[in-house]
């Protein structure tokens, strides 16, 4: 129980911590998404999301689901920081505002950890082969593989909480005046640095601010060189050679590049011409490009030793403090329906479902939509523990110092390496 306890105030303070640190950078046959809303309580949802593109592809989805049901669907919509406040306000004060909550992959362990959320398994579903099998996993507590929480009995099989909504994942876009087939990173450097001299641009664009977008952009560049923040029994690793020698290399590249406060920044840098390439992710491709895209290769991130990339999926969850439990299930099903996700492609969402990744006429209209198939079957997800928002906190602030050049790398990492144990000790992970 105090174990407990301590993980609690724990991720807390962390979810804090990540907040304020945010707030200063700006197996059936498929269920029937026709479904109508039965044993209604009240005649309204109301779901908590993100603003932008999914809140809008959210709202298309709350308006069709009222016509065809009579279900009125409010929806809030909220920056990234505020709406993560508000999801776990809503939750741990049990205030039941919300019957849906839109969840960033890495809030979910702390969600479905805590007992926040509503297995899936109440209203009986079935399992959907359609979805890509990442993206059901990441959707899944405990996880289907890797390490497990210590306070996680054996024998507790993983169970599906959440559907995933929004594909998203880390992908890679170049000018094509670097005319490059990048084999390695190592050859991708060299590469783009000459690309950069050539055509009077900045090599590389990245998110280079501490905290999450620093975290986020190295990720990419650690799983590519092999290398890992934690082995399978929770020890901290992020101080070992691939890890090193990953750091060592994103900083050689970004002596010849520029920083940007966020990705969507850094990746804009790309699309206007100011840099030769960057990281970026689907929901922002449309956004930022229109699908004009004659000047620019989209990609898988480029390998060193394995091709790998970060997960950064949006889920729709039902906490259990709902108010309306069966109206909100039979809602997400919609949403995350084939239907509605051929028509959210078309307001730049990537789909999780294999049938509308493969389907020929958005294929032909987003030609990079393979490309985010494959990546996400290659992706890797952020360390699945409540402790993250510590971690990620502590990492960024090391990575920043590095790439200033105020740290050597070895020594960044293993300064990295000691504050990550003592959390983690804390939190009751080591005998």
């Amino acid at each position: 129980m105090r174990k407990q306890f301590i993980i609690q105030i724990t991720f807390l303070i962390g979810l804090l911590i990540l907040t304020a640190a945010c707030k200063e950078i700006a197996e059936e046959l498929p269920l029937e998404p026709e479904a109508t809303a039965t044993s209604a309580k009240r005649n309204a949802i109301r779901i908590a999301s993100r603003d932008g593109a999914i809140g809008s592809s959210l709202e298309r989805a709350g308006q069709i689901w009222t016509e065809r049901t009579g279900t009125e669907v409010i929806i809030d919509q909220f920056s990234y920081n505020y709406l993560q406040e508000q999801v776990f306000l809503d939750v741990q004060n049990d205030t039941g505002t919300y019957d849906v909550i839109l969840i960033d992959d890495p809030w979910f362990p702390s969600l479905a950890g805590y007992d926040y959320l509503v297995p899936l398994s109440a209203f009986d579903y079935q399992t959907d082969h359609d979805f890509v099998q990442r993206s059901i996993d990441v959707a899944m507590w405990p996880p289907p593989f890797g390490p497990r929480h210590p306070f996680l009995a054996e024998d507790n099989v993983a169970q599906l909480f959440a559907l995933p909504l929004v594909g998203n994942v880390q992908m890679f876009w170049y000018q094509n005046s670097a005319a490059a087939n990048f084999t390695t990173l190592s050859n991708m450097i060299d590469t783009l640095q000459v690309t950069a001299t050539n055509n009077n641009l900045y090599a590389y664009a990245y998110a280079g601010q501490a905290g999450n977008p620093i975290v986020t952009e190295f990720n990419a560049w650690n799983w590519s060189y092999g290398g890992q923040i934690f082995d399978e029994n929770w020890n901290v690793v992020i101080d070992q050679e691939p890890s090193v020698q990953a750091l060592t290399d994103f900083i050689r590249l970004a002596n010849s590049s520029k920083s940007y406060n966020n990705s969507l920044d850094s990746s804009t840098a790309v699309y206007d011409n100011q840099a030769a390439a960057s990281l970026i992710w689907p929901t922002q491709i449309t956004s930022i490009s229109n699908n004009q895209l004659n000047e620019i290769t989209i990609a898988a991130f480029p390998p060193e030793t394995t091709q790998a990339t970060q997960l950064g999926h949006w889920l729709l969850g039902i906490p259990i403090t709902a108010g309306s439990k069966q109206e909100a299930y039979n809602f997400i099903l919609w949403a995350t329906s084939t239907e509605m996700m051929k028509e959210s492609v078309r307001e730049g969402i990537p789909p999780t479902r294999t049938s509308v990744f493969q389907d020929p006429e958005l294929v032909a209209d987003y030609p990079w939509l393979p490309t985010v198939e494959a990546s996400i079957n290659n992706a890797h997800w952020r360390p699945r523990t409540p402790e993250w928002p510590n971690i990620e906190h502590v990492l960024g602030n090391y990575l920043s110092e590095a790439v200033r050049g105020e740290l050597e790398p070895q020594e960044a990492l293993t300064l990295a390496r000691d504050e990550i144990y003592a959390l983690m000790l804390q939190a009751g992970y080591y005998d």
